[in-house]
Order: C-alpha cells, then sequence, then structure tokens
C-alpha cells in the first residue's frame, strides 16, 4: 500500500472505519487485512466473515460488503434449495443469502455515504447472527443443508469471534 497518496484519499476515511469495526469486534484489524488491499477476514468459530470495501462504477461510490459462505449448494434438487433460500430471504433484516460458484453466503452491503459507526457494527452483527442461527441449525439437524468446507483460501485471517 501507497502510505502517502493512500492517506489522501477519501477511501482512507472508509478504510479507517472498517478497521476501527473490526476492532470493536476484538479483533486485531491490521492481522485481519487480507492479501488484497481493502480485504479483511475475522472468522465466526470456523466460519470467515469477509470485509470488502468497494468502488461500484455505475453508481458512483463505495460500498463496504461483509460476507459469510454458510453452505455448498447441493447437487440435487437445486431448485427446490433455490426457492427455500428466497423465501428465506424474505425473513432476514438487512442482509440475504446470495450464491456464487456453488457456495451459499449470507451477504450485506451498504454505501458509505453517512454509514456511521454503530450503523456499520450493525451490519456486520447481523451477519455474525446469521451464520451463529445457521451454523446452528445446521449442527443440530434442524436443516438438511450440505455444509461449508473451506477451500484452499488465499484469503487466510488469523481472527478468531466466538
Amino acid at each position: 500500500m501507497k502510505e502517502n497518496s493512500f492517506l489522501k484519499t477519501e477511501v482512507f476515511g472508509y478504510f479507517q472505519l472498517v478497521e476501527k469495526v473490526i476492532g470493536a469486534f476484538g479483533v486485531d484489524p491490521e492481522k485481519a487485512r487480507g492479501e488484497k488491499q481493502l480485504y479483511w477476514t475475522i472468522y465466526q468459530g470456523k466460519t470467515p466473515i469477509w470485509f470488502r470495501l468497494n468502488y461500484i462504477k455505475y453508481f458512483k461510490e463505495y460500498f463496504i460488503q461483509v460476507t459469510a459462505p454458510i453452505m455448498r449448494m447441493p447437487e440435487e434438487n437445486k431448485e427446490a434449495f433455490s426457492k427455500q433460500l428466497i423465501s428465506l430471504n424474505a425473513t432476514l433484516v438487512g442482509a440475504a443469502f446470495t450464491e456464487n460458484k456453488g457456495t451459499v453466503y449470507i451477504s450485506t452491503s451498504r454505501e458509505f455515504i453517512d454509514l456511521d459507526f454503530e450503523e456499520a457494527c450493525n451490519l456486520v452483527s447481523r451477519v455474525l447472527n446469521y451464520t451463529r442461527f445457521y451454523n446452528h441449525a445446521k449442527q443440530n439437524g434442524l436443516l438438511n443443508w450440505p455444509p461449508y468446507v473451506a477451500q484452499n483460501s488465499s484469503r487466510p485471517g488469523p481472527s478468531s469471534l466466538s
């Protein structure tokens, strides 16, 4: 990271907010930083929680995205499973199930405009709480969903939450 030029950008304020939020969850933000700039990883048990600061050209704005893998998409009955996820999305507040390359995630995002510390913490709390809930439900046989098995990821993170 080119420290001098980066410190002078609007993104640096967003970077500082994300790191302050990560710190509020008891995690050292420097240790949570990813290999790529503007990425961080913390853990809910064994489940990674990924933070990404993202510029979306269409909106001409920066967004924060907080995402956690929940499970692999099942090989059988994909259509019925997808309909179940869509139905569950209607019950979630401020987060949604998403799917990418065969993995199902809980995800939330929001533009940085007028985002304050408390609301940023709430974004993270939603993903952590839904991750905790769905992992608990899977482990106790309340859901017949395939587990998420971490692949060799280039986004390791040393930090953990319980």
